[in-house]
Formats: structure tokens, sequence, C-alpha cells
């Protein structure tokens, strides 16, 4: 996940909140499905002494690892 503009400049550019490893064999496809809460979208905020989830465009992000994310979706919350 990108978090949106609004979220705290110490937040890391993109956070893991869904992993799997499906085995596959060559050429074979296969849907992986994430279920993600408000808690997964949530930062810690000491001004408001609690959970935050930020408004605007979150970015999600799917690949093989950190380095190639071929697959990009986003949403507004």
């Amino acid at each position: 996940i990108t978090y949106p503009d609004g979220a705290p400049r110490k937040m890391p550019v993109k956070s893991l909140r869904g992993f799997a490893k499906p085995y596959l064999k060559a050429g074979e496809s296969q849907t992986v499905q994430f279920e993600l809460r408000n808690k997964d979208l949530a930062y810690w905020s000491a001004v408001h002494n609690g959970w935050v989830v930020p408004r605007g465009d979150f970015a999600f992000h799917v690949g093989t690892s950190s380095r190639n994310l071929p697959i990009q979706e986003s949403f507004t919350f």
C-alpha cells in the first residue's frame, strides 16, 4: 500500500499489508484475494492519541517483490 499524501511524512513509501505465496507450475495462474480492514490502513497518531485512517488516494501494488510491482490500482477513502 502507498498511503495518501495527507499521511505523516514518517510513513514508509510502501507498506506490506497482504502476502501469499501460491505454488504454481509453469504457465499456471491463480487468483489471490486479501481482505483489508480499516486497521490495515490506519497509523498511530500521537496528536489524536489513537489510530487514524488518512483520507485520500491509496495505491495498491501487486507483484513478485518490492522491486517488481507491475500491477497498481487505487481507491479513495
